[in-house]
């Protein structure tokens, strides 16, 4: 189900100044990329996404208003699911030139998930949060939960630039997700020098100011087990916005 189910006002949009008078307007200005998974295509000639199992995992898309993208970790081994990767680079970081992203989410078991979910280099799928640590070479802006040093089901919200080695900054514990609770998780880029979190339309935590990369970046989703239970996450829309 899109934005656009919705009336047209700050209080229900994704990101509070989100330019959808503008895009309506002129959409000559704004680049969109929108995917509320109608259908969900891997096939290697002809797909838009790639999706690769670590070890375990399935994702499918499932009945829903508009289609549901359901990523099942496929068990309860810790490190193990899937990772879904848009196949091909749709945003960078440029002065002057703003980024919005949103999706929303839910899932089953939010104290065992290991996931990430926003924006990232390509790359190898499984390496994005191989073994629950993000990659060492791959750059990110997102939302995180790895399998050390993020609080339990609380979604971490995550610069790094990949050009240099752990070059990351963290904004901690932005939002506790609640099992089976459809929820809105967006940021804005502000240029180069600005990543602010948006929890269903309303600011999280403070802004990131450092380690925001400049690189071309793609949609990248990946649910893993910690341990104990088997998480499901389903996805119901995934939007990037960009000034042109």
């Amino acid at each position: 189900m899109g934005i656009f189910a919705q009336p047209h006002s700050a209080a229900v949009l994704p990101v509070p100044d989100l330019p959808v008078e503008r895009w309506l307007q002129y959409p000559n200005t704004i680049t969109r990329f929108n995917d509320d998974f109608v259908e969900f295509n891997t096939v290697t000639t002809t797909g838009n996404w790639v999706a690769t199992a670590a070890t375990s995992g399935t994702a499918l898309r499932t009945a829903g208003k508009g289609g549901i993208l359901s990523l099942d970790s496929g068990a309860a081994t810790a490190g193990q699911g899937m990772n879904v990767v848009k196949t091909i680079a749709i945003a960078k970081a440029e002065s002057g030139k703003d980024i919005w992203f949103f999706a929303r989410i839910k899932t089953t078991f939010p104290l065992k998930l290991q996931t990430f979910i926003g924006l990232a280099t390509g790359g190898a799928e499984t390496t994005h949060l191989g073994s629950g640590a993000l990659s060492d070479t791959l750059s990110f802006i997102g939302f995180v939960i790895r399998a050390s040093g993020d609080t339990a089901g609380y979604l971490q919200l995550l610069t790094k630039d990949g050009t240099t080695t752990a070059n990351e900054t963290v904004e901690a514990d932005i939002h506790l997700l609640v099992t089976d609770t459809w929820t809105i998780v967006a940021f804005k880029v502000s240029g180069t020098g600005e990543v602010q979190a948006y929890i269903n339309g309303v600011a999280a935590g403070d802004p990131i100011t450092t380690n925001i990369p400049t690189t071309d970046l793609t949609p990248v989703i990946v649910a893993q087990a910690n341990g104990t239970s088997r998480p499901v996450l389903d996805v119901d829309l995934i939007e990037v916005w960009q000034d042109r």
